[in-house]
């Protein structure tokens, strides 16, 4: 592998990989020329500047490949944050995973704690507009402002909508506050406002998660009937389990196939396309299937989604021929 000259020679995280890649390699000399290197920047007197920079490049490829890494990586954003505390796409960065996290958190306390400090970042960002940050950065604050603002588990329900109305005037082309506008407006029951805000951002980037928000709306645009499914005594307690947690009111919804549920079908297609791990929005096509009485499709899927996830010691196809006959 051939590396160019690089412009910033003092990057932490690019000068170890360096090394590793050399090192992989069994060019044994570069790689002390590197390790020289990187020892050397610790006498440097914008050191402290080189490591919170280093740190916020390992933060970033944490969040990156992990959910389970975030915590860590929020550490060593706000470790670079202490040295660097004028640095708004971190104090961004800092909130957009503790809004992550807030899925894994039981404790009450501590996420209305971290609400609270996420909030003050953001706030501190949105002052600082337009003379330190841009549209982009803007947008995407005041939309994550209203998704936490949001948030159940707070007190007392605070308006929000205005700042995703803001955040669309601003930024009416950033694909994150088109996503997150239309999720907050699906979650306020304003199904076509959502739709309207996902196929535009499918139109400036599709994703996995827009596709299979957008199959969801037109799912919910289609009231169907309801047919009950009882659970099996016969069934063993692995399926059972796996049963409740496929339709939680053990009841499966009746359709027929019309122009909506064909649409549907499409974005979650397409959302598999894109995320092949999707595990939510398999959940969704075989719900979707089942009620369509669509099986073979749906055993197709489920056999996806038995290699895919952890619950693989159940035997999807037995499964679903039972909960259909």
């Amino acid at each position: 592998m051939k590396f160019e000259k690089k412009e910033k020679p003092d990057n932490l995280v690019a000068l170890t990989n360096h090394a590793f890649i050399h090192l992989y390699n069994g060019n044994i000399p570069e790689v002390r020329n590197l390790l020289d290197n990187l020892s050397k920047l610790e006498e440097r007197e914008n050191f402290s500047l080189i490591e919170a920079e280093g740190k916020r490049n390992v933060a970033y490829c944490l969040a990156t490949i992990s959910f389970k890494d975030h915590e860590r990586a929020i550490e060593l954003y706000k470790e670079s944050l202490n040295v660097c505390p004028d640095d708004y796409l971190c104090m961004f960065s800092i909130a957009l995973l503790q809004y992550r996290c807030l899925r894994k958190t039981m404790d009450q306390e501590k996420m209305r704690e971290n609400i609270k400090e996420s909030i003050q970042y953001l706030e501190k960002i949105r002052c600082a507009f337009p003379h330190h940050i841009d549209k982009a950065l803007m947008g995407r604050t005041l939309a994550l402002i209203g998704l936490f603002k949001h948030t159940p588990c707070l007190l007392r329900s605070q308006p929000c909508e205005v700042y995703f109305q803001r955040a669309l005037h601003i930024s009416p082309d950033d694909r994150y506050v088109l996503e997150k506008s239309a999720y907050h407006y699906i979650r306020s029951n304003q199904l076509e406002q959502g739709r309207e805000l996902f196929e535009k951002a499918i139109e400036i980037t599709a994703t996995s998660y827009s596709h299979h928000r957008l199959g969801s709306i037109y799912l919910r645009m289609y009231t169907p009937t309801y047919t009950y499914v009882p659970m099996n005594k016969q069934f063993s307690k692995e399926t059972n389990v796996f049963a409740k947690v496929l339709y939680h009111v053990r009841s499966i919804p009746h359709r027929e196939r019309n122009e909506l549920i064909n649409k549907a079908e499409y974005h979650f297609e397409q959302a598999l396309e894109l995320s092949h791990e999707c595990s939510v929005t398999l959940f969704d096509i075989i719900l979707l299937y089942i009620s369509l009485k669509e099986y073979d499709n749906a055993r197709k899927y489920c056999e996806r989604f038995k290699a895919d996830n952890i619950m693989q010691d159940v035997n999807f196809n037995i499964f679903v021929w039972k909960i259909m006959f």
